[in-house]
């Protein structure tokens, strides 16, 4: 099930591939620049207000388990949570487990792989992500860049 609770835009060159058991809900006011991939055979949700870049990708399953010595399997799959006004940069990678609070920053090229137990309004980046800072966030309704 794809579900959208509102306006979505999607940009150029993006796929949603959403498996015959998996739910992928998006929130109202979603917004993704081009080549935004989605993979959701388990569960995704994204909050309202969220705003992707340039080639992310998402997906809540790895397609394979690995085996444990002990014959069992892992699970190849987790669900993706995204909380509402979170900004993801461009060519993000959003792995299953990850977990943000509202109002996140994750910066460009980065690699989210957990949840992550931050206070709203933080920044994450890098590979893996962490904590970079917080008492920051992108208000979409005044987001203008002023230059010299």
């Amino acid at each position: 099930r794809l579900i959208f609770g509102g306006e979505a835009r999607i940009g150029n060159a993006s796929a949603l591939s959403v498996g015959t058991r998996g739910t992928a809900r998006i929130g109202h006011d979603f917004s993704a620049s081009a080549a935004l991939k989605m993979v959701a055979w388990h569960n995704v949700t994204i909050g309202d207000h969220c705003r992707f870049g340039w080639d992310c990708l998402l997906t809540d399953t790895d397609f394979h388990s690995l085996k444990k010595e002990s014959g069992e399997h892992t699970r190849g799959y987790a669900s993706i949570r995204i909380g509402a006004h979170c900004w993801i940069g461009a060519r993000c990678f959003i792995q299953k487990r990850t977990g943000l609070p509202p109002y996140t920053v994750v910066s460009g090229y980065s690699l989210v792989n957990r949840r992550y137990d931050i206070p709203e309004r933080s920044i994450i980046g890098g590979i893996p992500a962490e904590l970079k800072t917080t008492g920051v966030y992108r208000d979409i309704d005044d987001d203008q860049v002023i230059y010299p």
